[in-house]
């Protein structure tokens, strides 16, 4: 069993109309959530939302940070050609720092895995602005707040959303006792992670962006999963291992392209399982934009991780 962190705020934050990142995208995971307590599979922890957004300084500059608090007024506001700060998304951003707390006091804690299923996504966010539908970057906040809690964790990444995340990267790339890894297609947007800016410590630590081309399939993909990606976080040896699961590399999303199946999700799923109990896990929801297939790729995703 697993802990569902499911942010209802969320349904704050308007995008936009024709939006790909639409308030859609989270209902329709509702119907999974709902089988999964059922079967007694996981279950749903209340969410209590912050007064404010004090814990996303810890990743984000303050100017930012007192800028979102504001808010936009009756009107919404483009903060880049992809990204809108709309009348709602200070509550939806107050419910994403609620969830974040409870989950920094659970770390160390022999907790459950959990799912973090919020939105807007996070992992384009920098330090000081927004990006590529993201106003906050939800992992990395959640990476530093855990680490003031536990100043001695070894604290790892896994993102494999379609597009790089270039936000947790610039941000969290100095922390000490930190691994960030990376599978996106490149080139593509953000246009970051090509493998130039790697770096592996002694003790494991580092950034291993794997670029990897439009067009790869679960055949292509399991060999990295196997071979460089789960050696490294083996050596790494991680007590907090997050992920940035987005599901955008699915064959029928829109706006990837990459050809993976939900075979490929439930296969890092079960992967990520093996770190347990070892490892404090938590992962966030970031891409996906196929309205029917997102549910269907994160139920896989669930399934492997409680095989």
């Amino acid at each position: 069993m697993f802990d569902i962190y499911r942010v209802s705020q969320s349904t704050c934050h308007d995008s936009g109309p024709g939006h790909p990142e639409s308030v859609r995208r989270f209902q329709v995971l509702d119907p999974l959530i709902s089988r999964m307590e059922k079967e007694g599979a996981a279950q749903v922890v209340p969410v209590q939302e912050t007064t404010d957004l004090s814990l996303f300084r810890l990743a984000h500059d303050s100017t930012y940070i007192d800028f979102l608090e504001k808010g936009p007024g009756s009107h919404p506001l483009m903060l880049d050609p992809d990204t809108r700060l709309s009348p709602g998304s200070t509550t939806a951003l107050r419910g994403i720092s609620g969830a974040l707390e409870q989950l920094t006091r659970k770390a160390g804690t022999g907790a459950p895995s959990s799912f973090l299923l919020a939105r807007p996504p996070g992992h384009h966010a920098l330090g000081n602005r927004a990006m590529g539908f993201c106003l906050v970057n939800t992992i990395a906040t959640l990476a530093m707040s855990i680490r003031k809690k536990l100043p001695d964790s070894r604290i790892a990444i896994l993102d494999f959303d379609v597009h790089h995340g270039n936000g947790t990267e610039a941000i969290l790339s100095a922390l000490p006792s930190f691994l960030y890894i990376s599978t996106h297609q490149f080139p593509f947007y953000p246009g970051t992670g090509s493998g130039a800016d790697n770096i592996l410590r002694n003790d494991f630590s580092g950034i291993m962006d794997i670029p990897l081309p439009s067009g790869t399939t679960d055949r292509d993909y399991r060999p990295v999963l196997e071979e460089r990606i789960l050696p490294r976080l083996s050596a790494f040896s991680p007590d907090v291992l997050l992920l940035s699961a987005g599901f955008d590399g699915h064959r029928d999303d829109p706006l990837g392209g990459f050809l993976l199946t939900d075979e490929t999700y439930f296969l890092l799923g079960q992967s990520i399982a093996r770190f347990q109990p070892q490892s404090f896990i938590v992962s966030i929801l970031e891409g996906g934009y196929n309205l029917v297939q997102l549910p269907k790729s994160l139920g896989s995703y669930m399934e492997g991780l409680i095989r």
